[in-house]
């Protein structure tokens, strides 16, 4: 049987149906629903709860392994006898360790005493960093350290004045005698009130030692300080050997390689060239992309200027001409400050650049800029290693000179890209020529990734590892191939497949709670305008009156095109004084060519403009004019004054036909990362029933689908509370077979 599957993917479920295109009926529909995989209070991972319990008790093994050793290198040196180590802590036996501690400084201790101290202190050995502070540290990292960070600076400053101007000679010392520490010694309620560094506890662990052997204790020998010492600084690294790289992934071009740091001079090159292949401008009503000199200009103002923003880039490529880059409004939520947004900017480059100068100084500097191999192993170096010794052993080996291994030892990167640098160095080249990645790609020889000859299953195999950190994306992509396999195996693989995918899949927590507090806003707005429409003509609205009703108030009564005042009961009014063709609504860029029917594509105006512009913009019907242009652009400017965006919209003059095909296929189309991953993943994975078909696997925009259920009388209710669905339920209806076993 040939059929037709489409997929509608989201967050928490994953709805299909199943199309017989040959006698135009369908022939299965249904839904699976899943638990989304995000805390909904927070967004965080379900496994959060799970780890940090597991970090808590690997924390508490480790602190009993630790006191056990202890225990036994005492009983070893005959500080205790072995019966003797479990008194220390009877209720008989009731010392306070804050104050042996503060005593052992001046007077000596007895054995059990000096026994309680040590085991104490290996308990609670201070707060010890296993990372890098750098500039380039989050600050979202930074935040989250400051309250620790600011109570061991304020016990520090403590320790130094001490009480009535007398420093405190240790920590033990401090907590026993001043009054802050008198009611609580520990952290208690999420405070870091009694936080104080490692290396102020070594302190007084040595001072302790040197002051028992002065006053004689038998058990303060240097042998025993030397075992102690073994014991207490013993602490896993952040990362010891060669640990970062096996976590990291292979290359996808080049398997035996490593994908390459983020911080890289060759991986930082490659994503500014990513983000000048997507650039786009419009000049004289045509896109341009940019050419090999305006992205070779471009890559040398990255190097010298830290931030490149939207106006210097625009400096840059041409001062002169008038354009726009048609992204602008997308990056930034207020248009009227993006210019001075950052367009792309080089951290590691500038890090690395701003230390060296400051070390070796700028001509040491200038001559390193010529020699991006040196670059990309410092920057391997300080993302794959963690300890200074380590990081100067691995330049060393490759090497690096040592007066910059040792000025930059300092810094610490993160981050990788899904390349190494083996395979990012035949691909830049072609990319700096003005080659987009793919062409680029088949360029250095790796077409064969592309290759339709791929070995292809019946059913889905498991997604390619590491294609997603991004765990709600990972369950939604699992549960889909639960799906398709579960179709397959009743009907047969499918002739073609339909994929859309909910753009809430790719936000985030936060960002999907502000679109719906929007969408919100945007729905009380609706229900006002309804009400204020009822209240006036004492009827509801139809769907284009309500339409013509909300624009007409946008516009603040006037027509956007002639700047006449339009006509409310002209409009709107039934029976005599009535004119049913009074007023039109236009398409601003017109929907034959750009098939956009949104309301920012939408304005009301009255008839005979809309006739006189047919389909053409605002430009190619009042541009030759410019006069006229230049009244229909101050008029627009203070009746869109709090809307911006729309204002843009309707000065646009890009719409040639490569420019059309562009915006129909961002309305038809969902041109993300993970529709386009998931599309190519299934095009490339599943054996289908239909080789002669041109285009199997097509990525359908939801606002695609939105449109065909307008057209359709199908429209969207407005919103309403509905109880969340139970989790793991297959609604299904036409047939009897589970997708993934999931229950009917």
């Amino acid at each position: 049987m040939s059929y037709s599957l489409g997929l509608d993917v989201g967050v928490s479920s994953v709805g299909w149906a199943l199309l017989d295109q040959e006698r135009r009926h369908i022939i299965d529909l249904g839904v699976r629903l899943f638990r989304s995989a995000e805390n909904p209070q927070d967004g965080t991972s379900p496994a959060t709860r799970r780890r940090t319990a597991r970090n808590a008790r690997r924390k508490t093994r480790r602190k009993a392994q630790r006191i056990k050793d202890v225990k036994e290198m005492l009983v070893r040196f005959g500080v205790v006898r072995p019966a003797a180590v479990a008194a220390l802590y009877a209720q008989a036996f009731r010392m306070d360790p804050w104050e042996l501690r503060a005593r052992g400084l001046d007077s000596r201790l007895g054995p059990r005493a000096w026994a309680r101290v040590l085991l104490h202190i290996a308990r609670r050995r201070g707060f010890q960093s296993n990372r890098h502070e750098t500039e380039l540290q989050g600050e979202a990292e930074r935040r989250r350290r400051g309250k620790m960070l600011a109570a061991m600076q304020e016990n520090t400053a403590l320790l130094e004045t001490g009480g009535r101007d007398v420093p405190y000679r240790t920590v033990g010392e401090m907590f026993h005698r001043d009054p802050k520490f008198r009611k609580n010694k520990r952290n208690k309620q999420g405070t870091y009130t009694s936080c104080v560094t490692r290396a102020q506890v070594e302190a007084e662990v040595r001072m302790l030692f040197a002051a028992q052997r002065a006053h004689g204790n038998a058990f303060a020998k240097e042998a025993i300080e030397r075992a102690y010492f073994e014991i207490f600084s013993r602490q896993l690294p952040y990362t010891a050997g060669h640990a970062i790289e096996r976590m990291a992934r292979s290359c996808r071009f080049e398997r035996d390689q490593l994908r390459a740091p983020r911080a890289a001079w060759t991986a930082e090159l490659f994503l500014l060239l990513e983000e000048l292949q997507a650039l786009k401008m419009v000049s004289q009503g045509r896109l341009v992309r940019l050419s090999a000199e305006q992205i070779g200009a471009v890559c040398a103002l990255a190097r010298k200027q830290q931030r490149v923003t939207w106006r210097r880039l625009r400096k840059v490529l041409d001062p002169q001409n008038e354009w726009y880059f048609p992204a602008l409004d997308a990056r930034d939520e207020k248009p009227q400050a993006t210019p001075g947004a950052t367009f792309f900017e080089m951290h590691a480059y500038h890090a690395l650049k701003k230390t060296v100068t400051a070390a070796l100084g700028a001509a040491y500097w200038k001559s390193l800029e010529e020699m991006p191999d040196v670059l990309d192993i410092v920057a391997c170096a300080l993302t794959f290693r963690k300890l200074d010794a380590e990081r100067l052993a691995y330049m060393d080996e490759r090497g690096v000179p040592e007066e910059l291994a040792r000025a930059v030892t300092g810094l610490n990167f993160t981050g990788l890209v899904p390349y190494s640098l083996a395979a990012l160095r035949k691909i830049v080249p072609y990319m700096e020529d003005g080659q987009g990645f793919t062409q680029a790609c088949f360029s250095a020889g790796y077409g064969k990734f592309w290759s339709p000859a791929e070995a292809r299953s019946l059913l889905l195999p498991l997604p390619a590892e590491g294609f997603t950190r991004n765990p709600v994306v990972l369950r939604a992509v699992m549960q889909t191939r639960k799906v398709v396999n579960a179709i397959v195996r009743k009907h047969g693989s499918p002739a073609r497949v339909h994929i859309e995918l909910t753009q809430d899949l790719r936000r985030s927590l936060h960002e999907r709670r502000r679109i719906e507090k929007k969408r919100a806003e945007y729905q009380r707005e609706k229900r006002e305008a309804y009400a204020a429409f009822q209240a006036r003509f004492g009827r509801l609205p139809s769907s284009k009156e309500f339409a013509m009703y909300r624009l007409w108030h946008e516009q603040g009564g006037v027509c956007p095109y002639s700047g006449e005042a339009l006509d409310f009961d002209k409009m709107f009014a039934h029976g005599p004084g009535a004119a049913p063709h009074y007023a039109d609504i236009d398409h601003v860029m017109p929907y034959s060519k750009t098939l956009d029917d949104s309301f920012l594509n939408k304005v009301v105006v009255l008839r005979r403009e809309n006739v006189q512009k047919g389909s053409r913009t605002p430009f190619e019907y009042m541009g030759g004019d410019e006069a006229r242009w230049l009244a229909f652009l101050e008029r627009t400017e203070a009746m869109y004054e709090k809307h911006r965006q729309k204002a843009e919209h309707l000065r646009r003059v890009d719409l040639d036909e490569e420019r059309s095909a562009e915006l129909k296929n961002r309305i038809l189309a969902d041109t993300s990362m993970i529709a386009k991953y998931v599309a190519d993943w299934v095009e490339g994975s599943l054996l289908l029933s239909d080789a002669g078909v041109k285009q199997p696997v097509v990525r359908v925009s939801g606002r695609g689908t939105a449109q065909l259920r307008r057209h359709r009388g199908r429209a969207q209710a407005p919103a309403r509370e509905r109880p969340a669905p139970r989790a793991g339920r297959l609604r299904h209806r036409g047939g009897d077979a589970g997708a993934g076993g999931g229950h009917r």
